[in-house]
């Protein structure tokens, strides 16, 4: 393109813009402002119903966390009761002091009890397992008592269920729950020689069936990935919250922080008849002005 044809052409786009903005920008000015003023009539309009919204948002989340508290209250205490009840009708055939021996063929460990946690294993289990294997198992299962793993599990239950509807507590809940389980298994095999016997104990006792109630030798965790980590000597990747699951959340949290805190600082709504309500229903109400006009008069206020 020669010199010339750039000149004319940059002065036909100026020559253009010049009139543009001679012409159109008043009319876009203008167009403008009139969207601006029904914005502003919209907003008037919706005034009323965003306080409607505002107050059902906070009974929703008061509702919400209320729900969630008697749904975990009454699970957990369902299940407390059926594990008890569950405890005491197994086959006891003698007491140690904190061990108690269970009557049962099966292969089974476990410790329960949330005040006095005691030590359950199955004569199965005696008879199936060699004395150091049995040793792996009696550590593993005494940690879980030392460190009062029934009364955390169940209240790492109560937290779960109290916030069913943020999907990241569950899976928060899941890997505190395997950690639990990694840390017994620490304190049952601290040597070499000692994590292949537990993992060999671990296979053994792994279709033990009483571990549903109480915390046990298997777990609620992949055996599999347990039996590898005292094996290979490599932590697990746990599982993390997805994308999903993690946005839910937070707006699941932000939504009940707001329904909280806000009635702390809320004042009582002023129910008296002023010129900013009339604004609102002065095309909805006949004579709407004239009554808050008159309402003013007689207040001895001026609108």
């Amino acid at each position: 393109m020669s010199a010339f044809a750039s000149i004319m052409l940059a002065l036909s786009f100026t020559a253009v813009a010049a009139l543009w903005g001679y012409y159109g920008l008043p009319g876009l000015i203008e167009m403008t402002s009139g969207f601006t003023e029904l914005c502003q009539s919209l907003f008037a309009r919706c005034l009323e119903y965003y306080e409607i919204i505002k107050f059902l948002s906070l009974w929703l989340g008061a509702a919400l966390l209320a729900g969630g508290l008697i749904y975990s209250l009454v699970k957990n205490s369902l299940q407390t009761l059926r594990s008890y009840y569950a405890v005491s009708r197994l086959p006891v055939r003698g007491k140690k002091g904190s061990v108690v021996i269970i009557d049962d063929g099966s292969r089974a460990a476990f410790t329960h009890g949330i005040f006095r946690p005691r030590v359950y294993l199955t004569l199965g289990l005696l008879k199936g397992l060699d004395r150091d294997e049995l040793r792996a198992v009696f550590l593993h299962e005494l940690h879980h008592k030392r460190e009062r793993d029934p009364m955390r599990l169940i209240l790492l239950s109560f937290f779960r269920d109290l916030f069913f509807y943020a999907p990241v507590v569950k899976d928060i809940a899941a890997n505190l729950k395997i950690r639990m389980e990694h840390a017994c298994d620490d304190a049952a095999a601290k040597k070499e020689g000692e994590r292949l016997v537990l993992a060999s104990a671990l296979v053994k006792v792994a279709r033990g069936h009483y571990s549903a109630f109480a915390p046990s030798i298997t777990g609620n965790s992949q055996v599999s990935a347990r039996v590898r980590r005292l094996v290979e000597g490599r932590e697990p990747s746990f599982s993390r919250p997805t994308l999903r699951a993690i946005v839910s959340s937070v707006a699941v949290a932000a939504f009940l922080a707001f329904s909280l805190t806000y009635p702390v600082g809320a004042k009582t709504i002023d129910h008296e008849c002023s010129l900013k309500q009339c604004s609102v229903h002065v095309d909805k109400v006949a004579k709407c002005r004239v009554h808050c006009d008159a309402h003013a008069a007689k207040s001895g206020h001026i609108h």
